[in-house]
């Protein structure tokens, strides 16, 4: 009986560290931010970092950005070779997917993605927020996104020498899910902003409707993470009873072939 339930405590303890190993308990947190400079010339192109920060190998990313009317955006560009970006803007919000299936290293603030924007021919300020979603690391584990980020500039006739980083305000708001609600947390839109033409419409159409389909890709990629863990943490419960099976089989096979010895010994005697 003692030697039964050694086996069975052993059982249960290689059990529950297999079901521990096996299931992520909490989501790392990614931190999103922006390099962009306090002052900015106006009718002049000028560039911002997408950055992010995160304790695990990132794999990916969507970096959600809001920007005022008296800028515009212009184009984006990766900054590692193993990085792909897939991008879309429609009223003032840019969407950026950074994807790296190798992975990068994020452990300390890296800045993924250029960002150009042009800025109005008029002075004022103007405003860009950030925000993470759809984050995951290479492992296709779910990361935890942060609150978004306001950064303010000054479109000045002339900007020399170094220009100083604006700093940010966090936001309490997650990434937002729709053009119109974005546009309405904007606090700082100029009224001079350029109208667009229908054919600019139809082209910001088409990028938005790309945009839903790639962020429900990442959705996927996220899910079929969790699907994982719970395919590992079934197959470590089935683990577990299989082992208390073979040892209860034998504690049985054990005890039936010692009452076979016992009865021998008395048929003798």
């Amino acid at each position: 009986m003692r030697l039964l339930i050694k086996r069975l405590s052993a059982a249960a303890v290689c059990a529950v560290i297999f079901l521990f190993s096996a299931v992520d308990c909490s989501a790392a947190d990614l931190s999103g931010s922006m390099s962009v400079p306090s002052m900015v010339t106006k009718g002049k192109n000028f560039t911002v970092g997408l950055q992010a920060q995160c304790p695990e190998k990132l794999g990916t990313v969507m970096f959600t950005v809001v920007f005022s009317d008296n800028i515009q955006y212009k184009s984006c560009k990766v900054n590692d070779s193993n990085g792909y970006i897939k991008s879309y803007c429609t009223d003032n919000i840019l969407r950026v997917v950074y994807i790296n299936t190798l992975g990068i290293n994020v452990s300390n603030i890296n800045q993924l993605v250029n960002v150009t924007f042009k800025a109005a021919d008029d002075l004022g300020s103007g405003t860009v927020q950030v925000y993470t979603s759809y984050s995951a690391s290479v492992n296709e584990q779910d990361l935890q996104d942060s609150t978004g980020t306001e950064y303010s500039f000054d479109i000045v006739s002339k900007t020399s020498g170094s220009v100083p980083q604006a700093r940010g305000t966090e936001l309490k708001t997650k990434a937002p899910s729709s053009s119109s609600s974005a546009a309405a947390k904007n606090k700082n839109k100029s009224s001079s902003a350029n109208k667009k033409s229908s054919s600019a419409k139809k082209d910001s159409s088409a990028s938005y409707n790309e945009a839903d389909s790639e962020a429900g890709g990442i959705s996927q990629l996220n899910i079929a993470g969790q699907n994982n863990g719970l395919t590992l943490f079934l197959a470590g419960g089935v683990f577990a009873l299989a082992v208390v099976a073979v040892v209860v089989c034998s504690y049985f096979a054990g005890k039936k072939n010692g009452n076979s010895k016992n009865e021998k010994r008395n048929n003798k005697n």
